[in-house]
């Protein structure tokens, strides 16, 4: 990954078009819960994610999903 990618920033547009999240009010939920990297807030009233903040946590959430074992594994 590049520095400007683990620089670059995301809005609520950029997590909703990449399907991370739903709605504003869920984005509230999970971030309130503690599920979610808080986001940063800048004087202007804007606030956005690093990108390297919501890959880990993307990484976080497949690291501890169930693994569902490779078919070799299956017994019939």
């Amino acid at each position: 990954m590049s520095a400007k990618q683990e620089n670059s920033l995301l809005d609520f547009s950029d997590l909703k078009a990449r399907n991370i999240i739903r709605s504003r009010s869920a984005l509230h939920r999970q971030i309130e819960a503690g599920n979610f990297p808080a986001p940063i807030r800048f004087p202007n009233g804007r606030i956005a994610w690093r990108e390297s903040a919501i890959n880990t946590w993307l990484a976080s959430l497949e690291a501890a999903a169930p693994s569902t074992g490779s078919p070799q594994n299956a017994t019939p």
